[in-house]
């Protein structure tokens, strides 16, 4: 009996990503299918969700652990991406420690508290002669070295845990030399996850993205509903609904919740079009300093619906090469009033004799200022925001999809919170994320509608 236990040991030993399948929930089978699939149909991979709702266990073992034991190639390199070096050994150098074949790890040793050793540790492992190499990074690590994100050619990734969306965006130019995959396992505690991966579960062949939104009640064939009861009792409405139900809380600081983006009619988008020729257009821009320039094309149809249509967004340029854009962008089009400006732009200082709007002027785009909030009826920006959400919750604005930033910034612009995520004061807003829908709000405050005109503002006295 003995003699049988001791040659079974190295067949259990390979198989204990195998014993993970058997209490799988659905989600987490169909994650492991597609990515798993030959060939592959997909190259980016997201599970997102609930604490303890099998992420990091469908996605580093079921999946990234089970590619590296059978169908990693000579040679390759993978990396895997955590936000702190502690984070890194607590979890995906421990989730290979564990599901990996002790036949695969050769020389290579693990402890809880330095992990594979180093400051900069990798793990070798030797799957049926073929040597693979994991390097382990953090975020930490790109904020002090970027450059060690840079150059290699990488056959996958797997970041576990939320990173800042410029390490993402570092992650994906490294696997497109040899197609290779990007799998994300997190909670949904950041806007770019969901403007990288959606909302709710997703199959988007075009894209290459496939999606599984989890929560803990889809791990519950490893988790008590008596544990799950304990662990909600401690937590507030908005922790719960990340950490149980796998939603993205960040939403509740968003200023236009309302912003839905679908396509109409169930949102606030549409495909462009080509806009009748008897819908009045018009122009609004924000100016940038610290912040992009960013100038608005609009619509008004029949029913005073506003399409926004076109959108120009700059940096560190000037007013003339600006200007010389946005006259190259509206060639051939007639607006029913001059460009609605950032009222701000009109402010003369000693150092400064000449304003902004006039250095339009000048450089051939005729603007007028826009409400100051502080003098509008309702009195300063949170009325005019108000006045934006109420555009929002009519569907009486829609955007073209071909305006990606304005439509990012819908999604991330927020009020100022505290340290628990509650709002503080009425209506302070988050000074980042809102140049272009500063525009917006200039141009929807003019009330633009099909039949009348803006009424035209030449001189402003402040």
């Amino acid at each position: 009996m003995l003699t049988l236990a001791r040659k079974a040991a190295p067949l259990a030993d390979w198989l204990k990503i195998e014993s993970l399948f058997l209490t799988a929930g659905p989600k987490h089978l169909e994650m492991a299918e597609a990515f798993h699939a030959k060939p592959r149909r997909h190259n980016r991979f997201a599970l997102i969700g609930g604490n303890r709702a099998g992420k990091s266990v469908c996605g580093g073992r079921m999946c990234f652990a089970k590619h590296l034991r059978d169908d990693a190639k000579q040679g390759a390199i993978y990396w895997c991406v955590a936000p702190t070096v502690e984070k890194s050994i607590a979890g995906q150098q421990r989730e290979l420690w564990e599901s990996l074949p002790r036949s695969l790890l050769g020389d290579a040793t693990y402890n809880e508290q330095t992990g594979y050793g180093g400051q900069r540790p990798s793990l070798v492992v030797d799957p049926g002669g073929r040597r693979v190499v994991i390097r382990f990074k953090t975020a930490a690590q790109y904020d002090s070295d970027p450059a060690s994100f840079e150059q290699e050619k990488v056959s996958g990734a797997w970041v576990d845990e939320t990173v800042p969306e410029g390490v993402y965006k570092r992650l994906v130019p490294r696997l497109i030399d040899l197609n290779g995959f990007l799998l994300v396992t997190t909670i949904p505690d950041d806007e770019w996850i969901d403007e990288a991966f959606g909302e709710e579960d997703c199959d988007d062949l075009q894209r290459g993205i496939f999606v599984r939104r989890l929560t803990m009640y889809d791990n519950k064939a490893n988790l008590s509903e008596e544990g799950i009861r304990n662990a909600v009792e401690s937590m507030s409405e908005d922790e719960k609904q990340m950490r149980v139900y796998g939603k993205s809380i960040h939403k509740t600081g968003l200023v236009y919740k309302e912003f839905v983006k679908d396509y109409k009619p169930d949102g606030h988008l549409i495909r462009p079009f080509k806009i009748p020729a008897d819908w009045p257009r018009y122009r609004a821009m924000d100016v940038g300093r610290d912040h992009p320039t960013v100038c608005l094309w609009a619509a008004v149809a029949p029913n005073d619906t506003v399409y926004v249509y076109r959108e120009y967004v700059a940096r560190n340029t000037t007013v003339q090469e600006d200007a010389e854009k946005i006259t190259a962008m509206s060639k051939g089009e007639v607006y029913a009033a001059p460009c609605i400006i950032d009222p701000a732009a009109y402010a003369v200082t000693k150092s400064n004799p000449k304003s902004v709007g006039l250095q339009f002027l000048e450089a051939g785009v005729r603007c007028m200022p826009g409400v100051r909030s502080n003098k509008h009826p309702s009195g300063g920006e949170f009325a005019l925001v108000q006045n934006v959400k109420r555009w929002l919750e009519t569907y009486k604005l829609i955007v073209f999809d071909s305006c990606p930033y304005l439509i990012s910034e819908f999604r991330k612009w927020r009020y100022v919170r505290d340290k628990e995520n509650n709002p503080v004061g009425r209506g302070r807003f988050v000074d980042a994320n809102n140049d272009a829908l500063d525009a917006l709000k200039y141009l929807l405050a003019a009330n633009p509608t099909h039949e009348s005109k803006v009424v035209e503002v030449d001189s402003v006295e402040w």
